[in-house]
């Protein structure tokens, strides 16, 4: 059985050797992969399934661009990871990393950036902004609720409080992001100065 960090260490390097990739089969690797599997390996399960359907829902209603090839319907990697966060799909927060690198420095340098694409990408970022925000504000107005008995600021508090309060902290415009990816971004800034 694989430790944590074995387990993180090879995802890592499972998505480095895909994100670099011009395009994605839709089927055979796009959709393995946004959960997190090695498309070479056997990944067909419930969650492929139920993946499968929205992604060609997508394609169907002209929400995702797909490009024929010889070997299949293809797609380009930001794309579909584009679409994931704005559907607030829960990925891998190693693919999340990447394809956030990839985007804001790869493609950011790219020529001629789609202003489609730029304002999704904004979106996505102006989305951690808010929930970054509104958990600053948490911890700011409710600092002894935010602790444990130790005194140690906890996630699982900031995001119970932050549910309580997002009718005030999101005006009604709740981030696009899941709780998956909330609370991976506030772990990883808890975790910043340890």
């Amino acid at each position: 059985m694989k430790s944590d960090y074995e387990e993180t260490f090879a995802l890592q390097r499972l998505f480095e050797k895909w994100v670099v990739k011009e395009q994605w089969l839709v089927n055979e690797e796009a959709i393995p992969l946004l959960l997190g599997s090695d498309p070479t390996t056997d990944f067909l399960n419930s969650e492929y399934k139920q993946l499968q359907v929205k992604v060609n829902t997508a394609i169907s209603d002209g929400k995702l661009e797909i490009i024929e090839t010889e070997a299949g319907s293809a797609i380009k990697p930001a794309a579909i990871y584009q679409w994931a966060m704005t559907n607030r799909l829960e990925l891998p927060m190693e693919l999340v990393n990447l394809m956030e690198f990839v985007l804001k420095s790869i493609l950011a340098t790219s020529p001629e950036p789609s202003s489609e694409n730029q304002f999704e990408l904004a979106s996505v970022e102006n989305d951690r902004h808010q929930v970054l925000g509104a958990c600053l504000a948490i911890v700011a107005n409710f600092p002894d609720e935010c602790k444990n008995a130790k005194g140690v600021i906890k996630t699982e508090a900031i995001l119970r409080l932050l549910a309580k309060h997002s009718d005030k902290l999101f005006a009604g415009q709740l981030p696009k992001m899941s709780s998956t990816a909330i609370r991976d971004l506030v772990n990883q800034w808890l975790q910043k100065l340890k």
